[in-house]
């Protein structure tokens, strides 16, 4: 748009083009809100992942930690009965 044409434009046309402007602005900010909570959850999401899969690394661990532990305290009790 040219300086001219907003010369030439009524109150009612500057008003109507400010709506328009405004709503398209407001729509794409919208648009832009959405994909920036969309990247946000993503890399949330991410992070839980890492966090899940070294929980379950760490429960391994300790189930195997657990299973030495029974069979050292059944060792001991058989030994102890010998």
């Amino acid at each position: 748009m040219q300086i001219e044409d907003i010369e030439k434009m009524t109150l009612d046309d500057v008003r109507k083009e400010y709506d328009r402007i405004s709503q398209s602005t407001a729509n794409s900010l919208g648009t832009w809100q959405k994909i920036y909570e969309w990247k946000q959850q993503d890399l949330l999401n991410q992070r839980l992942e890492k966090i899940n899969i070294s929980m379950l690394k760490l429960t391994k661990i300790v189930t195997i930690l657990t299973a030495v532990n029974v069979i050292v305290a059944v060792i001991s009790i058989v030994v102890n009965f010998i």
